[in-house]
Formats: C-alpha cells, structure tokens, sequence
C-alpha cells in the first residue's frame, strides 16, 4: 500500500526524488520514526546534481565556443583605418575549414618568428601570386591593386619608409600580409612569407568599444589571375602562339618558335635557332638573330 502511494506520488511529479526513498519516508512516519534520509537531505543531493549538469554545460559551450570564436585585443597601429589600439574583435576561427583565405582578408595569425605572439594583418598575395612594390603603389601578377582602405598617415613616428619592394612569387602554403598603415607596419615586407598553418582565423566582428560595433569589412581586391602575369619568359623548345601575345620584359627562345598570328614585343628578344613568323610581327625595340 505505501509502495502503490509512493509510486503514485512520483508519477504525479509532486516530488522529484525516487519512490523507494518516497516509500521509506512515509513508512517511518506511519510507525513513528524519523526517516533515515530526510527531506532536506533529499532537496540537497537534487541542488547539487543540478548544480553540476549546469557547470558541465556550462564548460561544454565554453569549449565548444573557444573552437569555432576567439576574441583579440588589437595592439598597435599597424591596421589604423580599420582597425584602432585596444579594440575587441572576435576571431573566425573556422572561416578557413573549407574555403582558403582570400586576397583583401583580414586574419588573425600566430607570429612566424615567435609564434606565442599573434598579429592582424590584411592578405595582400595568396600562393602563386606574384607582388612588388613601387613608390608605394602594390602591383599583384603585373598588375597595380587598388587599396581604399590603406591609411594615408603614418601612425608611428621614425618608423622606416618601405615603399619599394622587389618582385617576388608567393610558395605554395603560403601568404603576403601587410598591415593597412603601411608606414607603421611590421608584415610580410619585414619579416617573409606566412606559412598557412600559423593563421588562426578570420575577423568577424568588432565588439568593444561599443562604438564600434559591428561587422568587419573585408575588402576583395580585384587581381588578374597568375597565368596573366607579364615578365620575362625562358623558352627552351618549341612555343606555338595561335593568338595575340604580349611581353613586357626580355625573352629568349632556345629554339624553333613558330607564330601563327600578330606578336609584340615591348623590349629587347633573342632568338638562338630558326624563328618562323606566318603573320604580322612587330617589335618596339633592338631585335638580335644569332
């Protein structure tokens, strides 16, 4: 009977504590007797349990957050413009998972020289790319890049003027990052290339100071594609042009060519074999035949 009352009890949900115990409590009454777990006992075990499925939830969000967000604090003025000294951004940390980063991107990435140091810096060449720098201006794949985002005022007094830069391709697995004030900026010109595997992610979302809150934006930098890049080409056999090609720079031919349509070249070419011209050919410059 105290059983069948117990069990009535529970599935009412007046109370949430096992019938056994339920069934206990109410038999010592009947016979006079203090139970042996009381109420309060019962009421402390069920806070506590409860306690500890919050905390565990708790920890698995905190974890599972920290995975796919990270906050940073910026430091410096190497990205003043966009971003300013001691502003909060949260990180995309899984922006990257199946696309690869872009040119124009801002990332958060860990140091190459000290990698428990993190930087933010804006892709300027991704692998393949070819980047120089002239007077200031960014050429990308032969090309000059329009950059509105870059500050036009440096914000570190005596830092160094890198304003040139000689040309160079991207490897493979690997970036070139600058910040946007480019005088007061340690990035790719300084210290090389980013490896791929120490970029932590992208920024998202600046939080903090409340003023500036809102998403980042990330500027695409329109660059022509690396096949189109113009510089000096080495041809050691035989090269077929069945349209109009374009050289900017010296180029040699080891050996027969043959050119089914108008060529142009811009500056000194040196033929070492047999070239045959079907079509039109015009040359701007000194032509030497060995």
């Amino acid at each position: 009977m105290i059983g069948q009352v117990a069990k009535k009890l529970q599935d009412s949900n007046f109370l949430q504590v096992p019938a056994r115990d339920i069934a206990a409590c109410i038999q010592c009454y009947a016979i006079g007797r203090m139970p042996t777990l009381g109420w309060e006992e019962i009421a402390t075990k069920s806070f506590a349990k409860e306690v500890l499925q919050t905390l565990l939830l708790t920890a698995i969000i905190f974890f599972g957050t920290r995975l796919a967000v990270q906050n940073y604090r910026v430091e410096g003025s190497s990205m003043y413009g966009t971003l300013h000294h001691s502003e909060f951004v949260l990180v995309n940390k899984l922006a990257y998972v199946r696309s690869e980063p872009q040119h124009g991107d801002i990332i958060v990435f860990n140091y190459p020289i000290d990698p428990s140091e993190q930087f933010v810096k804006r892709i300027i060449a991704i692998p393949g790319d070819t980047i120089e720098i002239r007077q200031g201006v960014v050429y990308v794949n032969g090309e000059s890049v329009t950059e509105p985002y870059v500050s036009q005022g440096s914000q570190l007094a005596g830092f160094a003027n890198r304003d040139e830069l000689s040309s160079r391709t991207i490897p493979a697995d690997a970036y070139f990052v600058m910040g946007d004030n480019r005088r007061g900026s340690r990035d790719s010109r300084e210290w090389g290339f980013l490896p791929r595997k120490f970029i932590v992610g992208k920024v998202w979302v600046a939080y903090w100071p409340l003023e500036d809150f809102g998403v980042i934006e990330h500027f695409e930098l329109i660059v022509p594609d690396p096949i189109d890049r113009k510089e000096a080409v080495v041809f050691d056999e035989v090269v077929v042009f069945d349209e109009v090609a374009a050289f900017d720079e010296v180029v040699v031919f080891d050996e027969v060519v043959v050119f089914d349509e108008v060529v142009v070249f811009d500056e000194v070419v040196v033929f070492d074999e047999v070239v045959v011209f079907d079509e039109v050919v015009v040359f701007d410059e000194v032509v030497v035949f060995d």
